[in-house]
């Protein structure tokens, strides 16, 4: 049988074991003589000695060393270690250790259990690794009082330090007075998202308010998660005012409340609508989630996931992907032109790159129409080849541009002209790409 320890074996050539007492669980004194007839005593923590999975190996950490036979230290071989003296249940916590140019090898000592990030037993570093200061992020998981130790060695002694970290009960949920994060505007049947930050809560339980009365709002008064974001969705028109509590077995806090007004939603639309989307917009891959897909604003009126909103005729070039267009489905986005608008003209395109299947688009002032009285106002089967689709102006129409009128409200609609279509960009869950650019001028 081999004692295994935080690198004895370099320490001494030959141990005898002169007395033993394996016994998880209970603190265990090894005294040890080297060759040299010297005595060095090996003192565990309370988890005493077990054995090494798969062998017959017995293994220690937490050990102290004593005696003139282990060697001792000097001027040039030292460890420290540092740690707060208190943390809080969950939350992350900064242990620093050090050791000096002349350590060949450090060891975490206890604590195990009630601790994750702390490696108990394991080599911490070997060789020049150890020299200098290390950082190591720990989290108390179980309340308790924990002794960090680190003992180094080489081959001509040892150095241990220890620092005590106590965790305490679960801090009560922060910040107080909270903001919401959420659109200003919304649509009925089409779902909003609200985010909020919040550190330390079990749960959070939304409260709604529709023109001054409380009310039930799907997807917020009825889920307790802690974790942002939620999708609500709102079936009645009028002015929302939501607020959120979150709390823990410590305490509770609240939000600032915060508003929406959602608006009636297109009534009259054929079946097939699909009204939320995620949008991405090239050459960033980052994701605007649940986009309300009935409103032109959010889908060209941005370039970018971060940037704000612009009204039509909206951001020049925008070139949004709605990555998951439903394949038998359709889009229609509704846009106002102010009536005061004069001299504009634009058109779309279909972009190959990150583009999908062939696509169908018409400006109508009617929802999810795709026989506008116009020509010009319709183009069909147009490939992601970076081919234009409906090209329009304000001023008379032509067999070539689509006429609008100022003041007047009207509709982007764009489906997959062969809603079979497979290819790139095209998912099995019966979803595509579909990359249309906005361009414009006047």
């Amino acid at each position: 049988m081999s004692v295994v320890l935080p690198r004895l074996i370099l320490i001494a050539s030959s141990l005898a074991l002169s007395t033993f007492a394996a016994t998880a669980g209970a603190q265990v004194t090894l005294h040890l003589t080297t060759t040299q007839q010297a005595n060095c005593d090996a003192t565990t923590d309370a988890g005493g000695l077990s054995l090494v999975n798969g062998s017959s190996d017995l293994q220690a950490s937490g050990v102290t060393l004593s005696g003139a036979g282990c060697g001792g230290g000097s001027a040039d071989f030292a460890a420290s270690v540092t740690a707060p003296g208190s943390a809080t249940i969950g939350v992350p916590i900064n242990v620093s250790w050090s050791a000096s140019q002349a350590a060949t090898i450090c060891t975490y000592g206890k604590p195990a259990s009630g601790v994750s990030g702390w490696a108990s037993g394991a080599a911490a570093c070997t060789g020049a690794a150890c020299a200098g200061a290390h950082t190591v992020p720990v989290t108390i998981t179980v309340p308790g009082t924990y002794n960090f130790g680190v003992t180094c060695t080489n081959d001509s002694g040892f150095a241990q330090s220890a620092a005590v970290a106590a965790g305490g009960d679960t801090a009560p949920p922060t910040p107080d007075n909270f903001p919401l994060t959420l659109p200003s505007v919304g649509t009925t049947g089409t779902p909003f998202q609200v985010g909020w930050t919040v550190v330390g809560a079990t749960s959070c339980t939304g409260m709604a308010a529709l023109n001054g009365s409380s009310v039930d709002l799907p997807g917020w008064t009825d889920a307790t998660s802690p974790l942002p974001p939620r999708n609500v969705t709102a079936s009645i028109a009028g002015l929302y005012t939501l607020a959120m509590t979150c709390s823990n077995t410590l305490g509770t806090v609240t939000s600032l409340a915060a508003t929406i007004s959602v608006e009636q939603g297109d009534t009259s639309c054929p079946a097939g609508r699909q009204t939320v989307g995620n949008l991405f917009y090239p050459p960033s891959t980052a994701l605007r989630n649940n986009v309300d897909l009935t409103v032109w604003d959010n889908i060209w009126g941005h370039n970018t996931t971060s940037d704000p909103l612009v009204s039509w005729p909206g951001f020049p070039g925008s070139n949004p992907v709605i990555k998951d267009f439903n394949k038998t489905g359709y889009v229609a986005a509704k846009f106002h032109i102010p009536s005061n608008a004069v001299g504009y003209q634009g058109f779309y395109k279909n972009i190959s790159y990150n583009g999908g299947p062939n696509l169908t688009m018409s400006i109508s002032p009617t929802c999810g129409d795709f026989h506008p009285a116009q020509t010009a106002c319709l183009r069909e089967d147009v490939p992601s080849g970076d081919q234009g689709m409906v090209y329009w102006r304000l001023s008379s129409g032509t067999n070539f541009y689509c006429h609008l009128d100022a003041g007047s409200d009207y509709y982007v609609n764009i489906k997959l002209t062969d809603p079979t279509a497979t290819g790139p960009n095209c998912a099995p869950s019966g979803t595509c790409y579909a990359h249309v650019q906005n361009n414009f001028g006047n």
